[in-house]
């Protein structure tokens, strides 16, 4: 799990994938490929005067999700790649996790081949 401390990290997005890099060492700290994704979860950290909004993947390779956070460069390319690759996910579900604000709003966006209804 991460804090909002955690902003050494950058997300790498590519056609094929993800790569978590630790930016203080340079080397990466998690990695999936698209077609590895079983599921895609969207919540937000309550972080007293304000939220952030994380996504965590679940892969058949990784035991633990990986988790993302807004706050790291390279999280609004992650979406807009996520779109292109996850098709069924349900276009508002960023305000649907968003609002109402300071709750977790836990939601499933995708899971083995169907978007959830967010």
């Amino acid at each position: 799990m991460f804090t909002s401390k955690t902003l050494n990290y950058v997300i790498r997005v590519s056609t094929d994938g993800v790569v978590i890099v630790n930016t203080a060492n340079d080397e990466a700290a998690s990695e999936f490929t698209w077609k590895d994704v079983e599921r895609i979860d969207a919540y937000k950290l309550d972080l007293v005067t304000t939220d952030c909004l994380c996504l965590a993947f679940t892969t058949g390779r990784n035991s633990s999700p990986v988790q993302v956070s807004e706050e790291w460069p390279g999280f609004e390319e992650l979406l807009v790649t996520l779109q292109r690759n996850f098709p069924l996910m349900p276009p508002d579900w960023r305000t649907k996790v968003i609002h109402p604000a300071f709750a977790r709003n836990e939601t499933v966006l995708y899971e083995g081949g169907a978007a959830s209804a967010a």
